[in-house]
């Protein structure tokens, strides 16, 4: 196992970039270089979970991670320009470093260093391409690479991949925080690895590369290496808050090999100036807040969606003319449920417990017109086993 977790780290280290996320966001989420594309100075944090994604492509899908373990394995990921570039970057973290090139509003991968793996690819893979990525969008190509390992081998990569903005929906972060209108970008690699000595003839640099007669093999004989990355966007953030990493062969019924991470709401809500993003964000606050002062006396019908999980579904809605917030739900078993009034800091306004029996259908109504300053606050709703997360404008 230790052994195919470094080939991981070999195809692509889990310390990428990307990612758009607001909780009321615009209806038509996409992935571009102008949102999403790597900037000089940011630094984010990672935290690895335990996380396997099972659901299949399609709409209005949930992702559920309220129930994911934390590892305490936190690390920084910080991204720099390559001595005063303009197109290249560099992504630090994990004691590894990867790579990227932009150029031609296209971000690709480069290459990737560590203590003991060095790797940089000729034939590139797309990592986001010039035009927006949208549900149901994607592109194929080939990668071709050269490495080094520990100064004793020399090995290349070559093979094809496809990435697909393959589903979307709702993600329930492991804070609670819900966040819609979320894509997720799959992007699957099949890889040929060949190996040599460093002092190996055949590795001279017109033949060290993998042929394509060989790549055309790989299918029938099963001599390849699956890699399949997920990342998962929402609009108004700039990197990706959730990503998952597995490496399998295809033969095998378990994974070799898998890793899951992801981004705290609140640290890339707190990045520094990022205008593009942060023009997302005002407009997709600007759309709720029109939505519910032209429905003051009902509620604001893209509201209604249903939510949830598997212990409770319900149905969220802002009535901007009494000042006042409402949840229609129903509960699969016995269970007391709990709605916290807070703002974004963590103070506390008001809470109230029901105690609920299933197949009943409940409201419960909470103003906010008491609530001290305009802005952004945030309703929970607990459960005997999850919170779920409604943020609101006052």
């Amino acid at each position: 196992m230790k052994t195919y977790r470094h080939i991981l780290i070999i195809l692509f280290p889990i310390i990428s970039l990307a990612g758009i996320s607001l909780s009321h966001a615009s209806p038509h989420p996409f992935v571009s270089t102008k949102y999403n594309g790597p900037r000089d100075g940011d630094a984010i944090t990672r935290h690895p979970i335990t996380y396997s994604d099972t659901v299949s492509p399609g709409y209005d899908c949930l992702w559920d991670l309220s129930q994911s373990t934390d590892n305490g394995n936190s690390y920084k990921l910080s991204t720099r320009l390559v001595n005063d570039t303009l197109s290249r970057y560099s992504t630090t973290g994990q004691k590894s470093v990867i790579y990227y090139d932009s150029q031609n509003d296209t971000v690709t991968l480069a290459g990737f260093e560590s203590r003991l793996w060095q790797v940089y690819y000729h034939t590139p893979e797309v990592w986001l391409p010039a035009t927006n990525l949208n549900f149901g969008s994607g592109i194929t190509g080939i990668i071709r690479g050269r490495g080094v390992y520990s100064d004793r081998l020399r090995y290349s990569i070559a093979g094809t991949y496809t990435l697909t903005a393959d589903a979307r929906g709702t993600l329930i972060m492991p804070e609670g925080d819900t966040i819609r209108n979320v894509l997720r970008v799959h992007t699957q690699r099949k890889i040929l690895h060949r190996y040599f000595t460093m002092d190996s003839t055949l590795c001279d640099i017109t033949l060290c590369d993998i042929t394509d007669k060989e790549l055309a093999q790989v299918s029938s004989t099963g001599d390849i290496l699956i890699h399949d990355t997920r990342r998962w966007y929402a609009p108004g953030y700039r990197y990706p808050v959730l990503e998952t990493q597995t490496l399998s062969k295809p033969t095998a019924t378990t994974p070799l090999s898998h890793q899951a991470c992801y981004t705290t709401v609140n640290e890339l809500e707190q990045l520094p100036s990022d205008p593009d993003n942060q023009e997302l964000q005002e407009l997709a606050r600007q759309s709720l807040e029109k939505n519910h002062d032209s429905n003051y006396d009902t509620t604001n019908p893209t509201d209604n969606k249903t939510n949830g999980g598997e212990d409770i579904r319900y149905q969220f809605s802002q009535n901007r003319g009494d000042r006042s917030v409402s949840v229609d739900y129903t509960v699969a078993q016995p269970s007391d449920v709990e709605f916290i009034l807070a703002d974004v800091t963590g103070i506390v306004y008001s809470t109230d417990t029901h105690h609920c029996a299933p197949d009943e259908e409940y409201t419960v109504t909470i103003p906010y017109g008491h609530l001290p300053h305009s802005g952004p606050y945030v309703l929970y709703i607990c459960t005997d086993s999850n919170r779920y997360t409604e943020k609101f404008y006052k």
